[in-house]
């Protein structure tokens, strides 16, 4: 991290700059969608402009239903889609792993499963037991695992199947959009002969 030093009301203020190295972060920022419009107005690169208009087209209802920012900081500036420009294949990788999860998640928690799933965290002698154990029982990933365990007994025991199935739908077509965008960008990248992925 570095540091910058700016100066306000005649006093020194030290601010740390964090570096973004794991773009797919910005995902949970779906407030930015309401500066999609003014970033596509000031955009003054071809490229980013014809991105941001993509983006506009595939998301057009979360961004018709977006409401202003309230927040003043880096995040407010502008869409998400600023930001995950150049990085969109982040993003697509962050959808696919979450769709990948809510699928486990089902497998784990439909019918007797969940039952099951219970007995395998409360027996265990250790989370990585846990997790090897889900994995083999349930033949999920790793990555599903590890997120399962960080849900508590109540969230799981929860769980209705058809509410993570409509979940899941939205998390595809979700996907899908992303993927789009991706291939977007990435065709756009490979016309103006720019390496942006």
């Amino acid at each position: 991290m570095a540091k910058s030093y700016t100066i306000r009301h005649g006093i020194i203020c030290v601010t740390e700059e964090i570096e973004i190295t794991d773009y797919a972060v910005f995902l949970k920022y779906d407030w930015h969608l309401y500066n999609l419009s003014k970033d596509i107005r000031n955009a003054r690169d071809k490229a980013l402009r014809n991105y941001l208009k993509k983006a506009q087209e595939l998301f057009f209802e979360s961004v018709a239903k977006a409401k202003p920012n309230q927040r003043v900081d880096l995040f407010g500036k502008h869409s998400v889609f600023f930001y995950l420009y150049g990085h969109t294949s982040d993003w697509v990788a962050a959808a696919e792993n979450n769709l990948k999860f809510e699928k486990d998640l089902l497998t784990c928690t439909s019918g007797d499963s969940v039952k099951h799933l219970l007995e395998i965290i409360r027996h265990s002698k250790s989370q990585m037991e846990a997790q090897e154990l889900i994995c083999e029982s349930f033949n999920v990933q790793p990555y599903s695992a590890k997120r399962i365990l960080r849900m508590t007994y109540n969230q799981l025991a929860g769980i209705e199947e058809s509410v993570l199935a409509s979940s899941i739908e939205e998390s595809k077509e979700f996907f899908k959009k992303v993927s789009e965008l991706a291939k977007f960008e990435k065709e756009t990248a490979l016309y103006n002969g720019k390496g942006l992925l």
